[in-house]
């Protein structure tokens, strides 16, 4: 396997086993809200994955290299590790 598909890979897995542990929700939002942010979400991905995208949207700040591939791999680890720090000991916090 890839390198790069771990990190997905385990953020989804943090995803689904949080998603089994954790309590039941006490509120949400409306409708209309919940649907706006499925759209702002949905946009956004849009933004990100789209390769065709010409002008400042289409312009890349780094040349592509496997340095850059690495230090986005460490970024996406460096913040998978601080959700999952702010999962356990916030949610520790919020169990008392």
């Amino acid at each position: 396997m890839n390198q790069f598909y771990l990190v997905p890979v385990l953020l989804l897995t943090l995803w689904a086993v949080g998603s089994i542990v954790t309590k039941p929700t006490l509120g949400s939002h409306s409708q209309w809200q919940s649907r706006t942010v499925v759209w702002i979400v949905a946009l956004s991905w849009w933004l990100l994955f789209d390769r065709g995208l010409t002008g400042l949207l289409g312009w890349r700040f780094l040349p592509a290299s496997s340095v850059a591939a690495c230090g986005g791999l460490a970024l996406t680890t460096a913040g998978l590790a601080l959700a999952l720090w702010a999962r356990l000991y916030i949610g520790a916090i919020g169990a008392h």
